[in-house]
């Protein structure tokens, strides 16, 4: 039987102490056995059947930390064979040999170089600079690598899908000069094994932006909060361009709150994030998003500030708690002197007021009664029987129930405090957040 180790390796003794010169400090780490206990471990595996040098590799990949599973397969390999020719019957009935196919991966590392040609090629398509590589085994792999793993144990090993992903990852990042990243790569290569195919896992990416509302009923999103489908939306305007820069499947619209559909959005606008999905390109200038949605609708809605960001943000701005300014005007049932009005406004500026969960919104929040604080009210306009307020008030606040009493659910309201039915005909949103600039602008009734 031929041998394939080296010619200056068939000195026993001097394998010996290659072998035990390379583990280094790792050698603490076995049994007392040092060599002779890596020596039965791999007596077990060549004797299920042959083992590829990456496998047997594998099973001592916390020993020789300077050593890939490879060359460390491969030494051992060597050492068994040396062993073998100057005791061919102790060690005949192990399978050392490169004439048949690993038992452990059956002969997938053989095809390593063809499964990193389908990621280059399903990913053509794709702008990325970073990438992951993961892996679905198949469950033969699995159980193969459970019965290895019962039969000599895992006390060096790493796992098949381990040794799988850093070597299609070595190899695709030669080959494509993209750089692996753990936390946050731009595609991730999933080989499902199971399926014989490649698939992508794309990270969307995400634009953080302010959005202004110019016009009167058009809701937030393309499905409102009542549940009702909408033809045009905030959503729809911004991510019709946006979709179609970054080549997106899909999209989804994250709001810093929202603003209801008869109200405008002014002043400094409303801060929201577009998550794009399986985008195709990542590299967009963001400018020409604004201006070819001012161009289209900017009798309607208008962009600023956009800027990439990460998924990361999007929580910080579903939890933002911004105080807001609005601009309020009210219609009177009958006429009100405007020191009327004024007198009453006293007894909301400054104060904390009680609101029981609006009788509009019921069927999608719990009925609470709810603190809110109302900082400033200003009467900047009046006409008999309507007026123009600006009020400057808590996140949350309900500024039409404030007005209407909503049936004693809002305590103090205008309403009571002047003995005159009280509605809101117009509102606005002048300002998010109260330490932000914001000029503001109420024309004639």
């Amino acid at each position: 039987m031929k041998s394939l180790v080296k010619e200056e390796d068939w000195n026993c003794s001097y394998v010996h102490r290659k072998y035990r010169k390379s583990i280094g400090a790792s050698w603490e780490k076995m049994d007392k056995g040092g060599v002779k206990g890596i020596l039965k471990i791999a007596r077990k595996i060549f004797e299920e059947g042959a083992v590829c040098d990456r496998c047997i590799g594998r099973q001592f990949s916390t020993l020789c930390s300077g050593m890939g599973n490879l060359a460390r397969g491969r030494s051992i390999r060597n050492f068994l064979l040396l062993c073998r020719e100057e005791d061919e019957d102790a060690f005949d009935d192990l399978h050392l040999d490169y004439d048949e196919v690993c038992w452990v991966c059956g002969g997938f590392f053989d095809e390593i170089d063809e499964w990193v040609e389908r990621c280059v090629e399903r990913s053509q398509l794709y702008e990325y600079d970073t990438f992951l590589v993961g892996t679905h085994i198949s469950g033969l792999l699995s159980e193969t690598e459970e019965y290895l793993w019962e039969r000599v144990g895992a006390s060096y090993a790493e796992s098949i899908k381990a040794d799988i992903n850093r070597e299609v990852g070595k190899k695709l990042s030669g080959l494509t000069e993209k750089e692996v990243d753990f936390s946050r790569p731009d595609i991730t290569f999933i080989l499902d094994i199971p399926s014989d195919e490649v698939k992508l896992g794309i990270r969307p990416v995400f634009v953080y932006g302010r959005y202004k509302k110019y016009e009167r009923g058009i809701p937030q999103t393309r499905c409102g909060y009542t549940g009702d489908i909408y033809n045009e939306s905030v959503e729809e305007i911004i991510a019709k361009p946006m979709l179609h820069a970054f080549k997106g499947e899909g999209e989804k619209f994250h709001g810093a709150g929202r603003e209801d559909i008869d109200a405008r959005m002014m002043g400094n606008g409303r801060p929201f994030i577009m998550e794009i999905r399986d985008p195709k390109r990542r590299i967009v200038n963001l400018k020409k998003i604004e201006e070819e949605i001012e161009i289209n609708r900017g009798k309607t809605v208008e962009v600023d500030e956009l800027r990439f960001t990460d998924k990361r943000e999007v929580s910080s701005l579903k939890s933002l708690r911004a105080d807001k300014t609005y601009k309020c005007e009210v219609e009177f049932e009958k006429e009100v002197k405007e020191e009327e009005i004024r007198d009453a406004l006293k007894h909301i500026k400054g104060r904390k007021i009680n609101q029981r969960t609006p009788t509009r919104v019921l069927h999608r929040r719990a009925d609470l009664v709810r603190e809110r604080e109302i900082y400033d009210v200003e009467l900047v306009a009046y006409k008999k029987k309507r007026a123009a307020l600006r009020i400057d008030c808590e996140c949350g606040t309900y500024i039409k129930e404030l007005i209407t009493g909503d049936f004693g659910r809002t305590r103090p309201n205008l309403s009571d405090l002047l003995g005159v039915k009280s509605s809101v005909k117009e509102l606005d949103v002048i300002r998010f957040g109260r330490y932000e600039n914001m000029d503001l602008k109420i024309g004639d009734f």
